[in-house]
């Protein structure tokens, strides 16, 4: 995947607290908005048994697989209990994580992948 910033979708696509799986190019990634207008993505896959997170349950900043139990830490996707041993690699750390949309859609000219 490129470095920068990818379009996954409108703000509105995002229910608050609930995890949605999107697409960032070839790669799903799992989506959580919070209230204070954050969004916190991460590869959507278990490092344990790299199966679906977006399918897990959302619970104080961190999602649980729901197949093997491991607890992955939204803000920096490092693995925080569990059966997994090592955190979401495939996410940056810190808060590269996490991406606070714009508010306002910039002419097709400005942001060509909005497209609006």
């Amino acid at each position: 995947m490129e470095p920068g910033w990818h379009t996954l979708g409108r703000t509105e696509g995002f229910p608050l607290g609930e995890a949605v799986r999107a697409m960032a190019g070839q790669v799903p990634v799992l989506v959580v908005r919070e209230t204070d207008g954050v969004f916190h993505v991460l590869t959507d896959r278990c490092s344990r048994s790299s199966r679906s997170l977006s399918q897990g349950e959302i619970a104080d900043g961190c999602v649980t697989c729901r197949w093997h139990g491991s607890v992955f830490r939204l803000s920096d996707g490092w693995n925080v209990g569990g059966a997994a041993t090592a955190p979401d690699r495939a996410s940056p750390p810190g808060p590269t994580a996490t991406a606070t949309p714009r508010r306002d859609c910039p002419t097709p000219a400005e942001h060509p992948a909005c497209g609006e």
